[in-house]
Order: C-alpha cells, then sequence, then structure tokens
C-alpha cells in the first residue's frame, strides 16, 4: 500500500492484529492485506467483536468465519452479552469493550501492530466534530496515522481513502459487507455531522471531503512547524506574563504550548486559552483563569502557572485569619509550628546579626513581654516613621507577595498586639523599651 511507503506503518516481519468488524470498510481493510505480494504481507490475526447489540450480529459473525475458512488468517472473537451492557453510555462502553480485547489479542499472539479501518470521510468528520467542540485549529484536530498502542503501535492504513472508493472496491471484489442500521441514527453527533452537515456542505463543494482532507494535512505541518518553534519561545519567556502577552506569537497559543509542554495531551476549548490571554494583558495582578473543571492558569505579577483548582486565590485570602500562636520570652529559643524557631536576645548582648537567618532589631518594653508569634492579618498596622501607619494588606502588595505565600505570613507583635515584625518583609518603628534582637529560623531554610 502506498499508504505504508509514505507514513511507515508496518514491516514485513511484523505481525498485526486486524480490527474487522464486516463493515465495508474494515472488509476492504482485510482484503487488501490478503492481496499484498507474499513478501511484503506481515503475519495477519483478524479480532472480531459479536457486540451481540442487532439481529445480525451473528450472522456477521459467521460470515466472517466463512470468509476466512479457507484462509491461514487466524480469528479470534469476542461475545460481549447483552447482560453487561450499561444502561446508559452504550457507545462508550463498546469502545472500551473492544480496545481492551484487542490489547489481549496483540498479547496473546505477540503482535506489535493493531490496524483499524478509519478512512478519510472519518478523518474530515472527527475534525469538524473538534472544531464544533471549540477545539483550537492549532489542536490536534486530525486521527493519526500512527500512534502507541498496547504494547506497539495502531495504525489507519485507509486515512487517504474515501468511503466512496472503499464502497467501489468491496464491490468490484465481490465481497460482502454488513451495515451497521446504527450508524444512520441521529443521536450521536458523528452521526449528525455525518448524515447532516456534510452533505450541505457537499452542495457548495463537491470535492470538500478530499480538500478538506488536505488541508488537515497541511495544518498537520504547520502545527509541528510552531510547536518546536514555541518550544525555543517559551524558554525564553520562563513563565513571565510581560514576555508572553508581548511576543509577537498569538498568547493564547503560546499560553496552550506552555500548558501542553507541563502537563501533555488534555482538550482545553480554544475560547479558555483566549480568555485567559485577554486576562493576562489587561486583567489584575493576581488572579486565575479557569481552563476546565480541572485545570487553572494562575498570574502572579509577573509570573503565570497552571495548577489543578483547588483552593482558589478568594479562599486562601480567608485563610490569613487563622491563628496559631507561639508566645516569646526573652533570652529562649522558642520552636514554631511551621517546624522553624525564633530566638529573642538582649541586643546589648549580641556582638554581630547572624545574616543567614531573619534578623531584626526592636524596642520592647517590659510589660509588653511575652511577645506573640502568630499569622499575620491583612488588617494588621505597622507603625512607621511620623506616626504614619500601614496595613499588611499593602505591605504584602507593594512587595508583590504572592496569595500562596500571604497564608503563611508570620507577624511578632507585643502582648498587647502592637506588630514589631512582619518577617522578613517591614519592621515597626518604635523609640520606647530595650532594644532585642529578633531572629527566626523557618523551616526549610
Amino acid at each position: 500500500m502506498q499508504a505504508n511507503r509514505t507514513h511507515h506503518l508496518w514491516q514485513p516481519e511484523d505481525t498485526i492484529v486486524l480490527a474487522v468488524s464486516t463493515g465495508v470498510d474494515s472488509m476492504a481493510l482485510l482484503t487488501l492485506f490478503r492481496q499484498l505480494p507474499k513478501a511484503q504481507r506481515p503475519r495477519l490475526v483478524v479480532a472480531h467483536v459479536n457486540h451481540q447489540l442487532r439481529a445480525q450480529s451473528d450472522q456477521e459473525e459467521n460470515y466472517l468465519r466463512q470468509y476466512l475458512a479457507s484462509s491461514d488468517i487466524k480469528l479470534v472473537v469476542k461475545h460481549w452479552p447483552q447482560r453487561e451492557h450499561p444502561k446508559s453510555g452504550l457507545e462508550a462502553a463498546a469502545r472500551q469493550v473492544r480496545y481492551n480485547f484487542f490489547r489481549t489479542v496483540m498479547t496473546q499472539y505477540q503482535a506489535n501492530v493493531l490496524a483499524t479501518a478509519h478512512q478519510q470521510d472519518e478523518q474530515v468528520e472527527t475534525a469538524l466534530m473538534a472544531m464544533i467542540e471549540g477545539r483550537s485549529f492549532t489542536s490536534n484536530l486530525a486521527i493519526e496515522w500512527r500512534r502507541p498502542f498496547a504494547n506497539g503501535h495502531l495504525i489507519r492504513p485507509l486515512l487517504g481513502v474515501s468511503k466512496t472508493m472503499l464502497r467501489d472496491f468491496v464491490r468490484r471484489q465481490q465481497i460482502m459487507s454488513f451495515e451497521d442500521t446504527t450508524n444512520q441514527e441521529l443521536t450521536a453527533t458523528r452521526n449528525r455531522v455525518r448524515q447532516q452537515l456534510i452533505p450541505l456542505i457537499k452542495q457548495e463543494n463537491p470535492r470538500f471531503v478530499a480538500d478538506f482532507s488536505q488541508s488537515i494535512v497541511d495544518q498537520q505541518q504547520v502545527t509541528f512547524y510552531l510547536r518546536g518553534q514555541a518550544q525555543t519561545i517559551l524558554a525564553e519567556i520562563g513563565g513571565q506574563v510581560t514576555k508572553v502577552v508581548q511576543h509577537e506569537l498569538p498568547t493564547s497559543f503560546l499560553l496552550k504550548q506552555d500548558f501542553l509542554r507541563q502537563q501533555g495531551p488534555i482538550n482545553i476549548a480554544a475560547g479558555a486559552w483566549q480568555n485567559a490571554a485577554r486576562g493576562l494583558t489587561s486583567g489584575p495582578p493576581q488572579t486565575h483563569f479557569n481552563l476546565d473543571k480541572n485545570w487553572q492558569l494562575v498570574r502572579r505579577y509577573d509570573n503565570y502557572f497552571f495548577q489543578r483548582r483547588t483552593q482558589t486565590p478568594e479562599k486562601i485570602e480567608l485563610s490569613l485569619q487563622f491563628e496559631n500562636k507561639t508566645m516569646v520570652t526573652l533570652n529562649k529559643r522558642h520552636p514554631l509550628s511551621n517546624g522553624g524557631w525564633l530566638d529573642a536576645c538582649d541586643a546589648q548582648q549580641v556582638v554581630t546579626m547572624q545574616p543567614q537567618r531573619h534578623s531584626v532589631h526592636v524596642r520592647v518594653k517590659a510589660s509588653e513581654w511575652p511577645l506573640v508569634v502568630r499569622l499575620a492579618k491583612k488588617t494588621d498596622l505597622l507603625t512607621l516613621h511620623g506616626g504614619h501607619h500601614q496595613q499588611v494588606r499593602r505591605i504584602l502588595i507593594d512587595q508583590k507577595v504572592p496569595v500562596e505565600q500571604r497564608q503563611a505570613q508570620l507577624i511578632v507583635t507585643t502582648n498587647t498586639g502592637r506588630p514589631l515584625w512582619l518577617v522578613g518583609r517591614k519592621v515597626a518603628v518604635g523609640n520606647d523599651g530595650a532594644l532585642i534582637e529578633l531572629s527566626i529560623k523557618l523551616d526549610g531554610e
């Protein structure tokens, strides 16, 4: 087959499992493989599932047995009893049964290739369905000619052949085939695309299937090139908002490629990427954008990243209100609940500051002991020069502290609640009391 030379689908020494339903497409595929010259023909095993969904299921199985009776091709059949059929989601369940069976057959016969009879019309249907779902034109719209499967690969040698050509081939070969009557029902999206949408388009362009199929091939090649370019660009961007929104390639495309690079092929609607791109361009410095029910893009000032949808920034802000106090006395080391510790020493007795830790000098009156270490509140006020005050909330915003770090932000106060030190951020001004050195080591430092 020409497709094998172009797409390197199999080798003569391979063992191939052929998925055959007895429909036109799969019977054509089986016949084409049987007609290969002996030197080019791999070892073949036919796998057939009797879904027992309709009266002719047994007839189809019996015909296939007769068709292969005079050949050296092994036939393996699986029956899917009606008692095992689900009450809903039958189509998806049937597909899972089939492909689990194909894996089993591949293992049983040490096959490294599974061949299915997907053809050009299904290629077009799949691409149209993906676009209807909102997938970007830079997504994987096409069915792949070859992809990893089980302990080998799944191949689709007929993707370049139209349904019409396959029907003509089967008729000329005088091969019987069976039509699945459920393909005429309009309950499934694919059937509506096949029976209603495509015929309307073909009234405008009779060559639509062939033309659009070629467009899909072109799209794959362009997308492959752009993805390669995107990897280099994203390494330079490094998760920075300003760089990604200012690049000449569309922000939505770069975000999507960054996500694919990190998380793999997860289908997310094009509109979600466009919404995230607009938000990064004109939205607030700390926000998030839901991509689907599982993932979100998070912005923290000039950085962005992807995370699973769990605790939202709004809920994180509320956790600042939680208090876990540690009482601190002079000249003693105090373990903290987060695994670190804090020293409070008379600064007159300290020879040098300890740069490997967070260390500051503060003024504390004798009546203000013991000190308190706790989680900071948004409304805590630090005293500044000139008698002014500044809220913790404003300090964290000015210093562009990510929301996730704010929930663990510690503050040291007197026993009356006067803030002395927003740890690692800012020291309050105080002129009364003894000079004390506070030195803290946080867990992990």
